[in-house]
Order: structure tokens, then sequence, then C-alpha cells
């Protein structure tokens, strides 16, 4: 994965939070590219596996692998993908902490009412997507005081 392992540069640290999802399915098809021109492979029975993110980058992989030319595909296998664009995942997700801390009892309930509450975590998920939706579309954006940094550029795709 782009930004991970040998990829990583010491002089671009953020190249894994400025990766987008289409920069992700250009190195798959590169990949598969790669295979397909190893004597040693069978360039008809390649077979690609993604999981969570690459079950959902999936499709365009191997869409890609045709139009760069190469046979298709033997086989593709989805493993843990979801069928929820990244907005709508991240809203059920706040939903059910919503919920939960609504329905939790006792002190831990009033403290997490106290300092998370609903309206709090609406503004939390406003704040971010206006930030990766924002006029200057950063590749990437940095959350709670910078500690955290987060691909704006693959939510976006």
């Amino acid at each position: 994965k782009r930004g991970t392992g040998k990829s990583m540069k010491k002089d671009d640290k953020n190249l894994y939070y400025r990766a987008g999802m289409m920069d992700l399915v250009a190195d798959a098809i590169e990949a598969v590219k790669y295979l397909a021109s190893d004597p040693r492979i069978d360039r008809k029975k390649i077979v690609v596996l993604g999981h969570s993110e690459g079950a959902i980058i999936m499709p365009l992989i191997c869409k890609g692998v045709i139009e760069s030319g190469l046979e298709p595909v033997f086989g593709c296998i989805f493993y843990c993908g979801f069928g929820e664009n990244v907005k709508d995942a991240m809203d059920l997700q706040a939903d059910a902490v919503k919920k939960e801390i609504r329905e939790l009892t006792g002190p831990k309930g009033w403290i997490l009412r106290t300092v998370a509450s609903e309206e709090k975590i609406d503004r939390q998920r406003k704040d971010f997507f206006d930030k990766v939706n924002g006029p200057d579309e950063p590749d990437f954006i940095s959350m709670q005081c910078g500690l955290v940094k987060q691909s704006a550029k693959w939510i976006r795709e």
C-alpha cells in the first residue's frame, strides 16, 4: 500500500495520507501488470484479493486491468468490504455512538453525556466533512490537535 513499508520515503512522511482511492487503484493495476509480465506466472490465472478498502476498490482495479490492455483477471476475492459510501458509514457509526451514550446508565453514562453530547458529535462530524470538502481540496487533514491525520482525498474519491 502506498506510503507504507518500503514505499515510505524519509522526505515525505505524509505520502500515506495524501494517497487517494484512485492512487491505490493505479498501484494495484501496476501490481497485476508486473505479475502478468513474469514468464513464470500464467497471466490467464491471476486472482486478485481485496480486504476492506481493497474490496471497495476491486471493481475499479478489474476495470483498469482490462483498460490497460491486459487479459481480465481470472478471479476476484472480495473480503470484508462494505456497501456504503464513507459518509453514510460514518453517519451510521455516529448514530450508534449517540444511541449507546444515550442509553448508558450510572456515572459512566453521565460523564459521557457531559463530554460527548449529541450536538458535539454532530458538530465534529460536520466540521470534519467541511474540511474534507473544503475549497482548497486538501490531500489530508489533521484532527485532534494535529495528532491524527486522515486522507481527505480518499474520502472525496
